[in-house]
């Protein structure tokens, strides 16, 4: 009788043991699906490699999310950015030391080169934006017009050396293209999203990230997969525990 209360005690600590060791397939599937999903997470500034037609869900920095086809890209009206571009300078440290829509501006080049312009707008992409993009991330530029001739002008960030704004701090390109991967910078593209609400123009300045809709899946899969798996080591754990405590090894329990 004393055997068999020592031989069921040992089969519950080994019945224990395989708990605390194996029964943690649930954890990891979730963790390892999610990392997975996290992977899927593209912030706003590769939004040049989104494929039309695509069914996304964008997050955006009021923390909504819409969700729906990609329809490519829109501009936004010139009375809306320099609304939005003004209230910017207003409220934002970074933004307010950009020049004002108007102003002059000397851009000294990365390859010697100096440009003195009347400065229009920053943008992301070619200056048809429903036209695809590349599928080469950061592509951001100034719009302005030379002062001598009223040229437009389309100059890539990675161009600039310097930008001096009349009276303000100097930028670098790094500086810009910095700011500007970090949505600190107004742009005049937004994005075309439709949906069951129908479309939806979101200017790019507002996007945080975006993803597939189907985002999320694979942690919950890799819950079920671990769920599965620790259901299939505690029945076996149970069985081995059982057989144990039913076992006869010989020892001299006192």
């Amino acid at each position: 009788m004393q055997k068999l209360k020592y031989r069921k005690a040992a089969g519950l600590v080994l019945l224990g043991m395989s708990f605390l060791l194996l029964a943690n397939c649930s954890a990891i599937g979730y963790h390892v699906g999610k990392a997975i999903d996290d992977s899927k997470r593209r912030p706003f500034h590769d939004v040049g490699m989104i494929r039309k037609g695509s069914y996304q869900t964008v997050n955006l920095k009021n923390n909504a999310r819409v969700q729906g086809t990609f329809e490519g890209f829109d501009t936004m009206t010139t009375t809306s950015y320099y609304s939005q571009y003004d209230l910017l300078r207003r409220n934002s440290a970074c933004v307010s030391k950009l020049p004002q829509i108007g102003e002059t501006v000397v851009l000294k080049l990365k390859n010697g080169d100096s440009k003195m312009l009347e400065f229009g707008y920053f943008d992301y992409g070619s200056q048809t934006n429903l036209s695809p993009l590349s599928d080469t991330a950061c592509e951001f530029y100034l719009f302005g017009n030379t002062k001598s001739n009223s040229t437009s002008q389309r100059i890539h960030f990675n161009m600039i050396d310097k930008l001096s704004p009349q009276g303000k701090t100097d930028f670098n390109g790094e500086q810009l293209l910095s700011h500007a991967k970090k949505g600190d910078i107004p742009l005049k593209s937004q994005m075309l999203i439709r949906n069951e609400d129908g479309d939806n123009f979101i200017p790019l300045s507002q996007v945080i990230s975006f993803e597939p809709k189907e985002k999320g899946k694979a942690k919950w899969i890799g819950l079920g997969i671990g769920a599965t798996l620790d259901a299939a080591v505690i029945a076996l754990s149970i069985a081995a525990a059982i057989a144990f405590s039913q076992w006869d090894f010989g020892l001299a329990f006192p």
